[in-house]
């Protein structure tokens, strides 16, 4: 049992922040030509009371959201502040705007755009459960069950992305995925009717191993103008070859599955 008797109090309080500054506050900033400021091409350094308010880590705060199909509990995902550069660095495929993960067969933002772990919170006194939740992995995709007696979501780590399935009273969880899930071009997963699977699309049991683009051109890249208007592409990392089309199959070809 993995509950905390800590209370989070209902009704119409809330957090305010004011940033009250006054006049003498503005001037004892910089009291230099405004100017002479920008002339100078120079970090200006704000008020503390604006830059304690721009830093504020507000992936702590508790917004109770995503309320369980019988109204018992809430979901709160756990933060852990602005993405890091090892997650942002990892290598990706670009694919007509498409930006695939390929070392974890998942969409780019499930590598970046993850939290740590799950709270369920009681809609009835606030006391909260800690769902577990593997050591060093990540998480999204929190959802509940059509019943609200369980909830599902993504556990990602370096290399695969699995789902797992977890008690909301007791705050245990188990895998029940077999084979890692593709999470591409379908980036969730969903419950079946009655509750009692969860359907989603894996990772081919005998899938081939990912086509290597070819390293070299094999001839110049030639393009025409014509007289008048040219159109131009806006779009960024337009598939322009064949390998580019035998890579996005690749990554889009997956076995749809039911687990439980």
């Amino acid at each position: 049992m993995n509950r905390v008797h800590r209370k989070i109090l209902f009704g119409t309080s809330a957090l305010l922040l004011s940033l009250l500054i006054g006049p003498s506050a503005l001037v004892a900033q910089d009291t230099r030509d405004p100017e002479a400021i920008l002339a100078a091409k120079e970090w200006v350094t704000p008020p503390s009371e604006i830059a304690e308010a721009a830093m504020a880590p507000r992936y702590l705060n508790v917004t109770l959201s995503d309320v369980s199909p019988d109204k018992q509990w809430f979901i709160h995902e756990i933060g852990d502040g602005p993405v890091t550069m090892d997650r942002f660095s990892r290598p990706f495929d670009e694919l007509g705007g498409l930006f695939i993960d390929y070392a974890a067969n998942r969409h780019r933002n499930l590598s970046i755009r993850t939290n740590i772990g799950i709270t369920v919170i009681s809609a009835a006194d606030g006391s909260e459960v800690q769902v577990d939740v593997p050591r060093g992995s990540r998480i999204s995709n929190t959802t509940w069950s059509p019943d609200g007696s369980r909830l599902a979501f993504f556990v990602h780590t370096d290399e695969t992305t699995h789902i797992y399935v977890a008690d909301p009273e007791s705050g245990d969880s188990r895998q029940v995925t077999r084979s890692p899930v593709l999470a591409t071009l379908v980036t969730n997963f969903e419950w079946t009717a009655d509750g009692e699977e969860v359907a989603t699309v894996l990772v081919p049991s005998e899938r081939s191993a990912r086509p290597v683009l070819i390293g070299a051109p094999s001839g110049p890249q030639v393009k025409q103008t014509e007289d008048g208007e040219n159109m131009l592409r806006t779009y960024a990392s337009l598939m322009a070859t064949p390998e580019d089309e035998t890579l996005l199959e690749w990554h889009a070809t997956g076995q749809l599955a039911t687990s439980m």
